[in-house]
């Protein structure tokens, strides 16, 4: 009779190798990793999936353009969401194909099917005891070249799709991303001029319509040295204190808030601001071309979309981390059993095809 302690131990276990063979074994890079070998594939690589992260955010941001979804939207975080995980499995792909495209591939993880479903799934069954014996297909060999021709004319990859790595990538990706991002996905979407905008970061205090005073400006211009304008990302040497919300918008028109700005407002302004319930307005730093574009969109009413390139940096470190992710160093050798998979220290060898 097993204990129920013992029970949650061994799954606890299995989940901790699950893991980690979700990530590079450093003691095996450590180990094998050559650079004569591996360092110009591994940058190819790594290169393809950063690049590949990036892109694909901003083709997701100029759909979200086109359908009118700005990161101030309620749709927004959702659709950010989605566009980071696509994009996190676009990144693993594009890792993946460029170890596929390589005439003489040294490196890279084994990211192939097996006769007992995806490499994981065998894993898995390495884990939990199961005595199927798992078949896994690569053609690493020094003999292969004839064979990587061969399955590219005939329009087929090296690497199968994997459902279980597709989806770790997506989490991982969506997950760093989230951090990165300060906790939010919005920053993936384009910002919208009169709302707060996408790469928002930091804000200080308005003093109802009044515009922004030099102490203020320069806190702001702080702000816009370090994290650039709330809406478009740019960093510009001249910085405008930006209402949110809009005066307009706060007091229901230019003349309220005209007559509600200065030091001597009547009284009956100031009851007229509190029943109309006039929200607290903190300034952001914004750039001239945003307040200009802002004040058209506040002025006639319209809503207006940017994009911006705030994810940018973020994109292609995530990327470049889950390329890294799908790179497995091998040996010269590399049809040796020893460096197929990312065999763990208690873990049975993979038998090649």
């Amino acid at each position: 009779m097993s204990l129920p302690w013992t029970s949650s131990r061994g799954k606890s276990n299995s989940f901790e190798r699950f893991i980690a063979n979700k990530f590079p074994d450093f003691e095996h890079w450590k180990t094998h990793f050559s650079f004569e070998t591996h360092a110009l594939p591994l940058a190819i690589g790594s290169a393809c999936s950063a690049i590949s992260m990036s892109v694909s955010m901003n083709a997701f941001q100029r759909v979200a353009l086109i359908a009118r979804i700005s990161s101030a939207s309620n749709f927004g975080p959702v659709l950010g969401l989605g566009s980071t995980m696509m994009a996190s499995v676009c990144a693993g792909q594009a890792m993946l194909f460029a170890s596929d495209f390589s005439l003489s591939r040294g490196g890279g993880k084994v990211h192939n099917t097996t006769s007992s479903g995806s490499f994981v799934s065998a894993g898995l069954n390495q884990i939990s005891g199961s005595n199927s014996s798992p078949h896994i297909s690569y053609s690493g060999s020094s003999n292969s070249t004839w064979r990587r021709t061969k399955r590219r004319k005939t329009g087929t990859l090296e690497t199968a799709w994997d459902e279980d790595e597709t989806v770790f990538d997506a989490a991982l990706g969506s997950v760093l991303f989230f951090f990165a991002s300060r906790g939010s996905f919005s920053k993936a979407m384009p910002s919208d001029v009169a709302e707060i905008g996408a790469n928002a970061v930091k804000s200080i205090k308005a003093n109802g319509s009044n515009y922004a005073s030099e102490p203020q400006k320069a806190v702001l211009r702080t702000f816009m040295r370090k994290y650039g304008c709330h809406h478009c990302g740019k960093k510009s040497l001249k910085v405008i204190g930006d209402h949110m919300p809009p005066n307009k918008v706060a007091f229901g028109s230019a003349a309220n808030a005209a007559a509600s700005r200065g030091a001597n407002v009547s009284m009956y302004q100031k009851f007229m601001n509190f029943i109309r319930f006039v929200p607290k307005q903190r300034f952001w730093p914004q750039c001239e071309s945003c307040a200009l574009l802002q004040s058209v969109a506040v002025r006639d009413n319209v809503r207006k979309l940017i994009t911006h390139s705030g994810h940018a940096k973020i994109a292609l470190g995530i990327g470049f981390l889950i390329g890294l992710r799908h790179f497995y160093p091998l040996k010269d050798d590399s049809s040796s059993v020893e460096n197929m998979g990312r065999p763990g220290p208690k873990s049975k060898k993979l038998k090649v095809l």
